[in-house]
């Protein structure tokens, strides 16, 4: 027979039970209340959504769980299920005189990367979440504006770390148990960090396979900085990243690289 453990028998029951009595965030505690509700029987209530005549359609059910389950729905995913990344091109065979159609495979999107394919794949994220928690239906609509209007506010070649920041935000809300989605002042370090041009992970995600290219020029790179090594504008007001063309870490340019394949080496 299985065991069961009771609530209070957790150790951070007590703790949990003040802080929901103390909360003025009526969002947090119906949060907590239905998810824990859900998870009493993930499966049956899943099952019970597909068979909703009222459910968004075409939704997908691995989505569906992470919603259910209090974790972050990847909108990779979601895109996926809503349409084709590109238009299919049909492949033609002539037999005599007569041309047959034959349409081409085309998978579906698996990666968001552009602020147009954001907004189709959050708004069937924002429909399905507001389904099962229609009392977020506010907040679930001005998060998805503030994003729209980082998107907005920044060249298109940003949309990466928008699109990153947003993934990290909703990842760090998880369920909502504790916070809210437009609680922006509580994830202002994860802005910091994915959208400031000195970022640790706009470093760690610009600089990614830049390492090895055997002198070859990368994008958004300092010329002065690496043929000079100085710039008379400090790293982060420099309109281009202070790191080495040749390696791709930063605190040296490629005129004074140790790396591989210099002369010093």
């Amino acid at each position: 027979k299985r065991i069961r453990i009771r609530r209070d028998q957790l150790p951070w029951t007590a703790r949990d039970d003040d802080h929901s009595f103390n909360t003025s965030d009526d969002s947090c505690l119906k949060n907590q209340e239905l998810l824990r509700l859900f998870k009493l029987d993930i499966s049956w209530t899943l099952s019970d959504i597909e068979l909703s005549p009222t459910a968004p359609f075409g939704f997908p059910e691995s989505e569906w769980r992470h919603i259910l389950e209090g974790r972050h729905v990847s909108l990779d995913t979601v895109l996926g299920h809503l349409h084709l990344r590109k238009t299919v091109e049909p492949n033609s065979a002539r037999v005599g005189d007569h041309e047959i159609i034959l349409p081409s495979p085309v998978k579906p999107s698996s990666r968001v990367e552009d602020a147009a394919q954001w907004t189709s794949a959050w708004d069937a994220a924002s429909e399905a979440y507001e389904f099962v928690f229609e009392h977020r239906r506010r907040e679930l609509r001005d998060y998805g504006n503030q994003i729209r209007r980082l998107f907005a506010a920044r060249l298109p070649a940003s949309a990466p770390r928008v699109i990153a920041y947003d993934d990290a935000v909703r990842k760090y809300v998880k369920g909502g148990t504790a916070m809210r989605l437009t609680d922006f002042h509580r994830f202002t370090h994860l802005a910091d960090a994915y959208l400031s041009f000195d970022g640790i992970e706009t470093q760690r995600r610009e600089g990614k396979g830049k390492g090895g290219t055997g002198g070859g020029r990368a994008a958004g790179v300092c010329d002065r900085f690496n043929e000079k090594g100085v710039c008379e504008r400090a790293d982060g007001r420099c309109r281009f990243r202070h790191v080495c063309r040749k390696c791709g870490k930063g605190g040296h340019g490629e005129s004074t690289c140790k790396g591989a394949g210099s002369k010093d080496a």
